[in-house]
């Protein structure tokens, strides 16, 4: 059972992290739901390792009460709990806040990209940390900036000029828009060398 984490952050909020392995059977016995079979077998992977990880987490078979936004993000609104994902090739993650008050969370999960650096001038203004030409570094800034948009919850957002991350000693985040202006704190940590972020 590849479950890589399971880490409780608070007393109500807990993520995990799955590297997919099984067929696509093994996910389908613990759900409600079943994929859509129009997707492509790594994508129903995905949905069914998601709804899988939502049943582990809250210890019940609830996955089917994920639904999604007009927007896209996803939703627990009938146990009043917040819920992020992320997945990147054959890894899912999901976090849950089951405090029916708490704000947007947000995780996000990252391969190694080589050309990270070629892309940074797109989203990294100068008051993000300086990646000083470490692809890792740059990395990092981006998944931060996933996670900051995922929490904004709106698509009208642009990575280099409303979203900045510091490092000041702890990793956080701000959302500054005409309407807003939210810092957020960070967490992070390497799994092999995978990079997960996520929302404190």
């Amino acid at each position: 059972m590849p479950l890589r984490l399971e880490k409780q952050i608070d007393a109500t909020k807990k993520l995990a992290v799955w590297e997919i392995s099984e067929p696509l059977s093994f996910f389908l016995e613990k759900i409600s739901i079943h994929p859509d079979q129009t997707l492509l077998e790594e994508q129903q992977l995905c949905k069914a390792c998601t709804r899988f990880l939502i049943n582990h987490l809250l210890n019940k078979k609830i996955d089917n009460l994920l639904a999604y936004s007009s927007k896209g993000q996803p939703l627990l609104d009938q146990i009043q709990s917040k819920i992020s994902i992320s997945h990147s090739k054959n890894w899912v993650s999901v976090y849950i806040d089951t405090n029916p008050e708490a704000s947007n969370i947000g995780i996000d999960i990252e391969f190694p990209r080589p050309n990270i650096l070629k892309l940074a001038s797109k989203f990294i203004s100068p008051s993000d940390i300086d990646p000083e030409g470490k692809p890792e570094m740059a990395l990092l800034v981006w998944s931060a900036k996933e996670v900051l948009y995922k929490i904004y919850a709106e698509k009208a957002l642009d990575f280099k000029t409303h979203l900045s991350v510091q490092n000041l000693p702890q990793l956080q985040g701000t959302i500054q828009t005409e309407t807003t202006q939210k810092t957020i704190f960070l967490e992070h940590l390497y799994i092999d060398n995978k990079l997960l972020v996520w929302s404190l």
